[in-house]
């Protein structure tokens, strides 16, 4: 996987690219930045990112932290204050080149293609960026129901179709649609989601590791590996 490729997988997820002129009749994007925006909570795994990018070559330009409103009406979150944590990169050619396919009608959503999807869920590292970005662990108390999992990333069912296509054919079992208010998300069953995390658990962070288990313990809930090796060892790898 070449560097243009691994770096697609850290826009896939919580990563943006900013463009600050691009309503600029004559912007050539040569000043297109790479940002990424994590809760305080998760600053040692965007500490983990930064080292990353910066093997790729990338070179980090601001990391600071600051008190973000949260203003989404109907979350239990609402009108609140968390500290947040933001790094921002300086301004790279590949960057320019990414925004153009993953931004193809300028600043807003990114809009997922064939190549920018086929190229992440190739690559065991860059799934794993994709899941401890996007993914979430789900499990119920019922006790004929498996641990499950699910990425929460499309805005049309379009998308969604897509990367679920992508997704089936790489892991070799199903993967659903379900939608969630104004966004389409990926299932993942039991079957699939051990052979999703089969392949990325040798990439995830140590604080990321409460997204990864298919164990249920006595009280009902997952048991989350305190490790990559307890990991393995609910895999069996």
């Amino acid at each position: 996987m070449n560097t243009l490729e691994r770096m697609y997988a850290f826009l896939f997820g919580d990563g943006g690219i900013e463009n600050p002129n691009s309503n600029h009749p004559e912007w050539t994007g040569s000043n297109c930045r790479i940002r990424f925006t994590h809760g305080a909570a998760q600053s040692e795994y965007l500490q983990w990112k930064v080292i990353e990018l910066e093997k790729l070559g990338f070179s980090l330009a601001t990391f600071d932290t600051k008190d973000v409103f949260y203003n989404k009406p109907g979350s239990i979150h609402h009108g609140k204050f968390y500290k947040s944590c933001r790094v921002k990169f300086k301004s790279h050619r590949l960057f320019t080149e990414a925004y153009r396919i993953a931004y193809p009608t300028g600043p807003g959503g990114k809009e997922y293609n064939a190549s920018w999807v086929n190229g992440v869920t190739v690559d065991d590292y860059a799934m794993a960026i994709w899941w401890m970005d996007d993914g979430s662990l789900h499990f119920r108390k019922r006790p004929t129901e498996k641990i499950c999992g699910y990425l929460n990333i499309c805005s049309t069912q379009q998308e969604a179709l897509l990367v679920k296509v992508v997704l089936e054919s790489r892991l070799k079992s199903e993967v659903r649609i379900h939608r969630k208010k104004d966004k389409f998300i990926l299932w993942f069953p039991y079957i699939t989601f051990k052979r999703l995390l089969e392949r990325v658990s040798p990439w995830i962070h140590r604080t990321m590791l409460y997204k990864c288990s298919i164990v249920m313990g006595e009280d009902g809930k997952p048991i989350i590996p305190n490790s990559a090796e307890q990991l393995r060892q609910q895999l069996k790898i």
